[in-house]
């Protein structure tokens, strides 16, 4: 083990330091904890009830429509939830629809 050689002292000392030391810490650096976080806000998937659009064959169906068929609501969703009609997209209006995944089970 080989010590390093030290730095040759200057003639004169430093100075005393710029600012006294700092007092000693407070009794309550902090303040309580806030209250606990809220959660999210719970976002709902709802139907537009009023809303209508027109299908393939000209008959004109509510949102509703999407559920009415345990049979067939896949290839209605599939067929209709990504378009729009009216100005608006069937899947953000009929939400409940468009998400609809089959008929409970118990």
């Amino acid at each position: 083990n080989n010590p390093t050689q030290s730095v040759k002292p200057s003639a004169n000392p430093t100075g005393a330091p710029a600012a006294p030391p700092t007092k000693a810490p407070t009794k309550a650096p902090t303040k309580a904890p806030t209250k606990a976080p809220t959660m999210a806000p719970v976002i709902t998937c709802e139907d537009d009830v009023s809303y209508t659009f027109t299908l393939e064959n000209e008959n004109t169906q509510n949102c509703a429509w999407f559920s009415k068929n345990a049979l067939t609501f896949a290839d209605r969703q599939a067929m209709y939830c990504n378009t729009t009609q009216n100005g608006r997209l069937i899947s953000e209006v009929c939400c409940a629809g468009c998400t609809f995944t089959g008929p409970e089970t118990s």
